[in-house]
């Protein structure tokens, strides 16, 4: 099972980018994929994740250097 996990905040602007995105791809019939929208990871998270084949995580990040970077 892949997870694709959005972190960020609704109530800070350009912080739910994560959300936003993961919202879009929920609505994408996406084989073998669980979405998951988080405001903050936490450890009980990982007895979700311990049998994942992929993880991929989507979040905003502040830069003073990019505009936009993909890592």
């Amino acid at each position: 099972m892949r997870y694709i996990i959005g972190l960020g905040n609704r109530l800070r602007a350009e912080d739910a980018f994560g959300l936003d995105v993961v919202s879009k791809l929920e609505s994408f019939s996406l084989l073998d994929t669980k979405c998951l929208l988080l405001s903050q990871l936490t450890p009980e998270l990982v007895l979700e994740l311990v049998d994942a084949s992929e993880i991929i995580f989507i979040d905003a990040c502040f830069s003073l250097e990019n505009d936009y970077i993909l890592a």
